[in-house]
């Protein structure tokens, strides 16, 4: 949280990232969520209940219904950013996320978007985000600049580690994230990572 002195007493502003000073606000005093304006990139979007991974994903109306199949698309552009074909490898993408699913229809994170912001939209059951659910293990690979934020990661029914993301991985944040590991086998850790550069865990 941040606040700033209107000259008679402190006036909260709401959630922000960055210096004193120079704040970029990511959410606020209501609770709302602000337009990000961090990125030149392409947004995407997921609707795990409507969705369906045959669309384009480049809007709520046509939205992919996985959360592998925006990554896919969004490392595309990246890549092809290098090649001149994108809008350009200092972009940054965004995949808003939205869903209420159980543990039976999870997808478990395998993979990172490279230089994309993954923003949790709309609620589960009860909590004010998207769940999800799984031992989401990071396989092989470097993945750079992937951020979290509002978004909602459970254990399974069998517990274990919520998030495991090797060395190869660089610059991953989560910001105002929430890890549940009250599944009926309680969940040993939250994050476990190794060795990852540039680590942050914000609110």
């Amino acid at each position: 949280m941040y606040t700033h002195n209107t000259g008679f007493s402190a006036k909260s502003l709401g959630f922000a990232v960055g210096a004193r000073g120079s704040e970029v606000p990511i959410i606020d005093k209501y609770g709302n969520w602000l337009n990000m304006t961090n990125q030149d990139g392409i947004n995407y979007y997921v609707d795990v209940n409507a969705g369906i991974d045959t669309n384009d994903g480049l809007s709520w109306g046509t939205a992919f219904k996985t959360y592998a199949k925006a990554v896919t698309a969004s490392n595309a552009t990246i890549v092809a950013s290098t090649k001149g074909t994108g809008r350009g490898w200092a972009a940054r993408n965004t995949i808003f996320y939205k869903g209420d699913n159980k543990e039976a229809d999870a997808e478990t994170i395998i993979t990172l978007p490279n230089k994309c912001d993954v923003i949790g939209v709309g609620s589960y059951d009860h909590r004010p985000m998207p769940m999800m659910i799984g031992n989401h293990v990071i396989g092989a690979g470097a993945y750079m600049g992937t951020r979290f934020f509002n978004m909602g990661f459970m254990s399974p029914a069998a517990g274990g580690a919520i998030f495991t993301v090797p060395t190869t991985t660089s610059g991953l944040a989560f910001y105002g994230c929430h890890f549940d590991g009250r599944s009926t086998v309680a969940a040993t850790y939250a994050i476990v990572a190794t060795a990852v550069e540039q680590f942050s865990v914000v609110g």
